[in-house]
């Protein structure tokens, strides 16, 4: 094995395994313009997404997991990235996200069509 991917596997290990330990974005929020829960069925790790969004920007997010560290860790690591991001962004690496774990590169668009749906019934109210 080439020293510089044991190198890199160390690092992501190191990555994970700090996440894990120390998960970011668990608090509540208190009042979410959006709200998820969702539960794998093969192993049982569970996540809840909760966000606050301002000027169709995430200003907050929190996501609570159990499960395994990757499923722990890759939670925090979202709570991290999200904030500041415009909603259609989000959706974009929510459908990357679902094809990489599908195999795919065509467009599954599920996250796209909810953000969408999101944003219009957003827009609606302010109206």
């Amino acid at each position: 094995m080439d020293r510089s991917f044991g190198r890199l596997d160390d690092l992501y290990r190191e990555i994970v395994l700090d996440h894990y330990r120390s998960p970011r974005g668990r608090e509540a929020i208190a009042d979410p313009d959006c709200r998820h829960e969702g539960v794998n069925p093969l192993c049982g790790d569970q996540v809840e997404l909760a966000l606050r969004i301002e000027e169709d920007r995430i200003a907050e997010a929190r996501v609570r997991t159990s499960g395994c560290a990757i499923s722990v860790a890759s939670g925090s690591m979202m709570a991290e990235m999200l904030p500041g991001m415009a909603l259609p962004e989000a959706a974009l690496l929510g459908d990357r996200f679902r094809e990489m774990l599908h195999g795919s590169n065509g467009g599954g668009g599920r996250v796209t069509e909810t953000w969408t749906r999101f944003a219009g019934s957003r827009s609606s109210r302010s109206g």
